[in-house]
């Protein structure tokens, strides 16, 4: 009898950074997480690039660049939960101090991990060289009954699925 797979669901994952700033290997409750994508940039668009006898047209599809969108992370604030914000401090200069930044040394390794139903790792995505780019947090509102986040993008050098 053939196994039935496990399907992996969406709302089951979390973010894991590693090296640079963050150290040892920080597991991050991450409430929602968009770009996790790749684009292969096509050169030619299947255009013609030429005719053979009997008018057969030959296209190709060549690959002419890769692409990655940026990370979207948005958690919710707790005081405990503060590596982001400290690793996103740590890639770019003060605003007053101004000056050079130690971004090369506080890249990080960081991955996407989705879990299997028994909570054991079903999926990994690893992102190379990720930096924090933007920091944001929600509007505050006193008659607001939401609660505080905060979202980082970052930015990467690329995706690998390793599991």
């Amino acid at each position: 009898m053939a196994q039935t797979p496990e399907y992996l669901t969406y709302s089951r994952f979390f973010f894991e950074l590693s090296d640079g700033a963050t150290g040892s290997s920080q597991q991050l409750k991450i409430q929602k997480l968009s770009g996790l994508n790749i684009t292969l940039e096509v050169a030619g668009e299947g255009e013609s690039i030429g005719l053979q006898k009997g008018l057969k047209s030959d296209t190709q599809f060549t690959i002419a660049s890769t692409s990655f969108e940026n990370l979207s992370l948005e958690f919710v604030s707790t005081i405990e939960n503060d590596i982001l914000e400290q690793w996103y401090k740590a890639c770019h200069p003060t605003s007053f101090a101004g000056g050079g930044t130690d971004w090369i040394n506080n890249r990080s390794v960081a991955s996407v991990v989705f879990l299997n139903q028994d909570g054991s790792e079903g999926a990994r995505y690893n992102i190379v060289d990720a930096i924090p780019t933007t920091y944001t947090t929600t509007s505050l509102a006193s008659d607001s009954t939401d609660m505080f986040k905060e979202t980082v993008e970052v930015h990467h050098a690329g995706i690998h699925r390793v599991k």
